[in-house]
């Protein structure tokens, strides 16, 4: 029997990496898409990764507070 049968629904797949991160993912993919140059290194994407921008998003948030 598949999850949708049982009555899951999709929105259960998406807050399974929210809560991973603890990331929004519709503002998250806002801000890479936001923030990645056209022509990105390497490095510029892996500071964009959802585990390293959870973590400046997290560092940012210390700062203000």
């Amino acid at each position: 029997m598949t999850g949708r049968a049982r009555g899951k629904t999709r929105g259960d797949d998406r807050t399974r990496g929210r809560r991973a991160h603890g990331l929004d993912a519709e503002i998250y993919l806002t801000e890479v898409i936001k923030r990645l140059p056209h022509f990105a290194t390497a490095e510029q994407a892996a500071e964009l990764t959802p585990s390293r921008f959870a973590a400046a998003l997290r560092a940012r948030e210390q700062e203000v507070a």
